[in-house]
C-alpha cells in the first residue's frame, strides 16, 4: 500500500459503499486491518490494544501507511453518516478516528501526520464555515447540522460545541413571541450540555479564510450564564458570571446580565420577556 493524499484518493472513488469496496480492492491489506479492528472493538478490545497487537505502533513505515489508510476510510464513513446516521457505522467511524489520533500522536514523521490530518481539517473547517453562513442568514437549525458534522470529525474541539450551543439557543428567538415553549426547553438543555463540555475540554480551534478561531473560556462561562438565566437557573447563572468576570470578560456584558437576572427576580420571567420583546 502506498502513501497518498487522502482527499485526492477519496475523490477517485464513488461516495457510496461500492466506492469503499473499490478502495478496499485496491488496498487489500488495509481492508484486512480495518475488518480486524472493527471485529476487535466489538469484542471489548480497545483501539490502542489492537494497534499494539497488530504491531502497527512500533513500525514507523507500517504506521505511516495505516495512518493514511484509516484517514481514507474515515472520509468514506463520514460521508455515509452525513447521508444517514447508523449506529454500526458510527462505531466504526469513531474507532478509525481514535486510531488516527493514536497513530498521529506516536508518529515521528510529522510531515505524514500533517498530511493525514489536513484532509480531515479541510472538511471540518468547511462545515464550520457553512455553519457561519447559515447563522448569518438565521438558519440556525442548518447551522447546528453543519456543526454536528464537524463534531463527528473532531469530538474534542471546544469551539465547535460552543458555536453549536449558540445556534441551539439563538434558534429560539427568546425575545420574539413564538408561542409554544416546549422546544425552548429542549434546546436549552442541549445548549447547556454543549457549553459545559466545551468548558471541560477547553481546547481546539478552526480556520476560516486563513483566520484561526479559538475557544474563549470567559465567553463560554458568559454564554452559559445567559442560557441558564433563560432556563430558570438564576443561581447557576450568577456563578457563571462570576467565573466570566474572573477571566476578564467584558464588564458591560456581565453588568447587563446581572440586570436581567435582577429584573427576572423582581417581576418574573414572562413579564421580563414581554417587556423586552422586539
Amino acid at each position: 500500500m502506498a502513501n497518498s493524499n487522502s482527499e485526492e484518493q477519496y475523490h477517485l472513488y464513488k461516495k457510496d459503499i461500492s466506492g469503499l469496496k473499490s478502495y478496499f480492492n485496491d488496498r487489500e491489506g488495509m481492508e484486512g486491518i480495518f475488518n480486524r479492528l472493527t471485529t476487535s472493538i466489538r469484542k471489548g478490545i480497545t483501539v490502542n490494544e489492537f494497534l499494539k497487537r497488530e504491531k502497527i505502533i512500533d513500525n514507523e513505515e507500517i504506521k505511516k501507511t495505516v495512518l493514511s489508510g484509516f484517514n481514507d476510510i474515515s472520509l468514506f464513513l463520514n460521508g455515509f453518516l452525513e447521508s444517514e446516521e447508523n449506529v454500526e457505522i458510527r462505531i466504526d467511524y469513531d474507532a478509525c478516528q481514535e486510531a488516527i489520533n493514536i497513530l498521529s500522536a506516536n508518529n515521528k514523521d510529522y510531515s505524514v501526520e500533517t498530511t493525514a490530518n489536513s484532509d480531515q481539517n479541510k472538511i471540518l473547517n468547511k462545515h464550520f464555515e457553512n455553519s457561519l453562513k447559515y447563522s448569518d442568514s438565521q438558519e440556525f437549525n442548518k447551522a447546528v447540522e453543519e456543526l454536528t458534522s464537524a463534531i463527528r470529525i473532531e469530538k474534542n474541539n471546544s469551539i465547535l460545541y460552543y458555536n453549536r450551543s449558540l445556534c441551539s439557543f439563538n434558534s429560539q428567538d427568546i425575545y420574539f413571541d413564538l408561542g409554544d415553549s416546549s422546544p425552548k426547553e429542549k434546546n436549552f438543555i442541549e445548549a447547556i450540555k454543549d457549553l459545559e463540555y466545551a468548558l471541560k475540554i477547553n481546547k481546539g480551534k478552526v480556520t476560516v479564510s486563513g483566520e484561526v478561531i479559538s475557544f474563549s473560556k470567559s465567553a463560554g462561562h458568559f454564554q452559559l450564564a445567559v442560557v441558564k438565566t433563560h432556563s430558570g437557573d438564576l443561581s447557576g447563572a450568577k456563578d457563571e458570571l462570576k467565573k466570566a468576570r474572573e477571566l476578564d470578560y467584558d464588564e458591560n456584558g456581565i453588568d447587563h446580565m446581572y440586570a436581567v437576572i435582577d429584573e427576572i427576580i423582581e417581576i418574573g420571567y414572562d413579564e421580563h420577556i414581554d417587556r423586552n420583546k422586539l
